[in-house]
């Protein structure tokens, strides 16, 4: 053993830790271009426009309500939007536009007691929460916790 506290076995040339990347990626966490990429792909995520949003509102409410949409009703929606998944389509209408969602409004205290008894009865499953904070989503709910 030696004075200097170095009791590894791979010597001085140990190349570093090297971190992996995603395919196409620069791998630097705070890259300017950090979330614009899917992961494996090399396909842009785009903003969403003020006039996809209305567009989207519009198609929602022309096929029926949210709680009453399908996986084929979202295809179909997606279909007349252009441009958009099943799923980005879903997730917007979902976690923004859905009506009488106060997101940006403060929690209240009676919300808060609700959020910490639900946690208690169903622990981290999120959807079983979000059922007893209906004017909260699901994200918000796990992110407030």
């Amino acid at each position: 053993m030696s004075d200097t506290g170095d009791d590894d076995d791979t010597g001085s040339d140990a190349s570093p830790l090297r971190i992996p990347t995603w395919p196409g990626g620069g791998g630097d966490a705070g890259a300017a271009d950090a979330g614009t990429r899917k992961r494996g792909t090399s396909k842009q995520v785009q903003p969403w426009f003020e006039e996809e949003t209305q567009r989207l509102v519009a198609l929602v409410a022309s096929l029926g309500e949210e709680g009453n949409l399908c996986a084929s009703d979202w295809s179909e929606v997606a279909r007349r939007l252009g441009g958009r998944t099943p799923k980005q389509v879903r997730e917007k209408f979902k976690n923004d536009l859905r009506p009488g969602i106060q997101n940006k409004e403060a929690w209240t205290m009676k919300e808060e007691n609700v959020l910490a008894l639900a946690h208690l009865r169903h622990r981290n499953r999120w959807a079983d929460v979000a059922q007893y904070l209906p004017k909260r989503f699901e994200n918000t709910i796990k992110n407030r916790w």
